[in-house]
C-alpha cells in the first residue's frame, strides 16, 4: 500500500522558452507529481501507459527516485509541446499529439492508497468509471486541467462539457487555475468560483493564478495565498502538478488546508527555479512557512 497513487500519463515533450527549444524530455502529471511526492517523503505508486519503446527513456528517473511504477503498454505515448513566448511563466501555448490509451478500472483493480491523485492531460485520459471507483477506496485529489482539453491533435483547445461536473463530484480535493475555474463555472470572481465548485462535491478547492498567488476554499473558510517569488524564473512546466503534490502531502502530514496551501505554493515556486521536477524536501519547505502558517491558522486535520 502507498500513501499516494498518481494516476496519469507520462509524456514525451519539448519546452520552448523565449524561442529556445529543449531536447525531448520526460513530463506530464505522472512524472512531475510522482517525483514531487517522493521528494517530499511519501511512499508513491504511479499508474500510467506509455508506448513500450519509450519505457526506458521516460521511466528511468522515476525508478531511481523510488517510485513504484505500474506502466502498461499503449499504442502511442502522449506528446506535448509547451511554448512560453516570453519569460513570463503565466503565458503558455500548448500543442498535443500522440494520445496514449486511457487508464481504466481494470488497470487499478488491486491498487491501494490513502490518496489517489488523478491528473488527466486530455479528455478521455481516464475512464469515467474510475473516478467513482477510486472515491470509494480513498480520497481523490483531481487536477481538472485535462478534462477541459479536447482530445484532438494540434493546439490545445479548452472546452467545458456537462460530463465534467459528474466527474468532479467524486473528488475531495480539486485544483484548477483561474482560466479553468472560469470555464468550469462561468464565474469571473475567484471567490464565486470557489463556492460554486465546492457545491459540486469537493470539500477543498484550490485555484492557482501563477505569479499572482492562489486561493483556497475548505469547510474552515476561504483564504488568499500570496505568491512566493522565486529567485529566478527558469521553467514553469510542472508547477501546477507540484503545487497539488505539496498540498496533498501537507494534508496527509496533518496540516490544515491553509497551511497546506502555503506548502503547495512554496513547492511550486521552488520548482520554477530550475528545469525538471521538485528538488526540495518537505522539511526545507515547511521551515520557511511554519511560523507564518501557525500564527494564522492552528487548525489541523488529516485525510484518513
Amino acid at each position: 500500500m502507498s500513501k499516494v497513487c498518481v494516476v496519469g500519463h507520462i509524456t514525451s515533450e519539448s519546452i520552448v522558452v523565449g524561442g529556445h527549444r529543449s531536447d525531448p524530455t520526460v513530463g506530464g502529471t505522472g512524472f512531475f507529481s510522482s517525483f514531487a511526492y517522493r521528494k517530499l517523503g511519501l511512499d508513491t505508486t504511479l499508474v500510467t501507459k506509455v508506448a513500450e519503446n519509450d519505457w526506458a527513456d521516460l521511466l528511468t528517473k522515476l525508478e531511481h527516485a523510488g517510485v513504484k511504477i505500474r506502466c502498461l503498454p499503449s499504442a502511442e505515448t502522449l506528446q506535448f509541446e509547451n511554448i512560453y513566448p516570453s519569460s513570463d511563466p503565466n503565458l503558455r501555448l500548448q500543442n498535443i499529439s500522440g494520445f496514449a490509451d486511457p487508464l481504466t478500472t481494470d488497470d487499478l483493480v488491486d491498487v491501494i492508497a490513502d490518496v489517489f491523485h488523478l491528473g488527466p492531460l486530455a479528455a478521455g485520459d481516464i475512464e469515467p468509471a474510475l473516478f467513482a471507483e477510486l472515491a470509494t477506496r480513498g480520497a481523490v485529489a483531481l487536477d481538472v486541467q485535462g478534462l477541459l482539453r479536447l482530445r484532438q491533435p494540434g493546439q490545445v483547445v479548452l472546452q467545458m462539457a456537462s460530463t465534467i461536473r459528474n466527474l468532479v463530484q467524486h473528488a475531495r480535493i480539486l485544483k484548477a487555475d483561474t482560466e479553468e475555474a472560469r470555464l468550469l463555472t462561468g464565474c469571473n470572481a475567484t471567490r464565486d468560483a470557489l463556492i460554486e465548485l465546492q457545491s459540486w462535491g469537493p470539500s477543498e478547492i484550490l485555484i492557482t493564478d501563477g505569479s499572482r498567488g492562489s486561493n483556497i476554499c475548505s469547510p474552515e473558510g476561504i483564504w488568499e495565498i500570496p505568491p512566493y517569488p522565486p529567485t529566478d524564473v527558469v521553467d514553469p512546466t510542472g508547477c501546477g502538478d507540484t503545487y497539488l503534490a505539496g498540498y496533498v502531502t501537507a494534508r496527509l502530514k496533518g496540516l490544515s488546508p491553509y497551511q497546506s496551501a502555503h506548502i503547495g505554493a512554496l513547492a511550486a515556486s521552488h520548482k520554477l527555479e530550475y528545469t525538471g521536477p521538485l528538488q526540495a524536501s518537505f522539511d526545507e519547505l515547511s521551515e520557511k512557512i511554519a511560523l507564518e502558517a501557525e500564527a494564522v491558522d492552528p487548525v489541523t486535520a488529516d485525510l484518513h
